[in-house]
């Protein structure tokens, strides 16, 4: 599908240059309508795309050495969904450029180490936020020399909109400088993961809590309910929550079962008008004559479109299982619940990946800004 997106409107544009075609298209509605076409997780990618062109956000990515990260900013450039800024040195990152044939016009490079009165500023603005927490001026203006750093620094400032980092770090290595220099949104505790999951011939699910919380108590869960709930309602869906379990409506007593019915519980006691139900098992929440024959009661009839997991083992097994046996197309992780859009990147992902969380950031941006 990803050279189809590529050739099919590089092949109209030829034809129309040439005369053959007897129709003129507007080539980005073209690869617009094809990628739409080709199934519901193209479909919400590229509603994204539409969005984040429409105010084009600054989104830095941290590790701006990395071949696939330079290759997935040319591309953010060339599909206007965002202005990336890559950290890095201008000459390490445009000799591995020019080893790629690629253009690096519309992207910025920043040297971290170079940039003494940011950095200094960032520094001092860390060791203020964390000096009560055994943080010392000297450690934070040490830390500012690591990219993730900076560019969470960046965005704390306002310098940037978003960063997306990770695909040379392992998740926590991300993850805890940005909470350190972000942190989390106002009313929120503690952050989770999301991925999109797009089956064939499916609509499109959202998995919670994929990234972070590994046993999370009923608190937690509905915690990470009422956030996909509130990432899946700005895409403009509306969320249909089941919170899994081995049991369904209390047909297996027992304390992993029951917390999973607590979090329900709490969810509806705030936020009454969304659909939610559980506990249930997975092949229940997604079976519309399973819930309308065996559980007429349930408020998901119809099936469920954001599952929400009792473990982060079942999640992310889950989606993984899904991605490499299932035929499905996975897009994420979102990262939900921060203070400033901080989104990251799986270890090793692929250029496609990283555009693709690269959009995710810059809708998030917009969708901050009321946009």
């Amino acid at each position: 599908p990803r050279v189809l997106l590529h050739v099919a409107p590089a092949v109209a544009g030829a034809a129309m240059a040439s005369g053959v075609a007897r129709v003129d298209l507007d080539l980005d509605e073209y690869r617009d309508r094809l990628q739409a076409s080709l199934g519901p997780g193209r479909a919400v990618m590229q509603w994204m795309t539409t969005r984040a062109r429409k105010d084009l956000a600054r989104i830095v990515l941290p590790e701006g050495h990395n071949a696939t990260i330079i290759r997935a900013a040319v591309q953010m450039v060339e599909e206007r969904v965002c202005r990336p800024v890559l950290l890095g040195r201008m000459e390490r990152v445009r000799e591995k450029a020019d080893a790629m044939g690629l253009d690096l016009t519309g992207i910025e490079v920043i040297h971290a180490a170079q940039q003494d009165d940011a950095r200094h500023r960032y520094a001092e603005t860390l060791f203020e936020a964390r000096r009560r927490k055994g943080l010392t001026r000297a450690e934070a203006r040490w830390n500012l020399y690591r990219p993730v750093y900076y560019a969470a620094s960046m965005v704390a400032a306002g310098d940037a909109d978003a960063v997306v980092a990770g695909i040379e770090a392992n998740y926590p290595e991300i993850l805890r400088p940005a909470l350190q220099v972000i942190g989390v949104r106002e009313g929120v505790r503690r952050v989770a993961g999301l991925h999109m999951v797009a089956i064939p011939n499916e609509e499109l699910f959202f998995f919670a809590d994929t990234t972070v919380n590994p046993d999370p108590d009923a608190e937690t869960l509905a915690e990470i309910a009422l956030l996909a709930a509130n990432f899946v309602g700005e895409l403009g869906v509306e969320p249909r929550i089941a919170m899994l379990s081995f049991s369904n409506f209390g047909s297996a007593r027992h304390p992993g079962s029951m917390k999973v019915a607590e979090a329900v519980r709490r969810v509806q006691e705030r936020n009454p008008e969304l659909r939610i139900d559980g506990e249930m098992q997975a092949d229940t929440a997604v079976d519309p004559r399973k819930l309308s024959d065996v559980y007429p009661f349930s408020q998901l009839q119809g099936g469920a479109n954001v599952l929400v997991f009792p473990t982060l083992g079942a999640a992310n097994s889950a989606y993984k299982l899904l991605d490499r046996l299932g035929h499905a197309e996975v897009i994420g992780p979102v990262l939900m619940g921060m203070a400033a859009p901080v989104h990251i990147l799986q270890r090793g992902s692929t250029q496609q990946e990283v555009l693709s969380l690269a959009t995710v950031a810059a809708v998030d941006v917009q969708a901050r800004k009321g946009g």
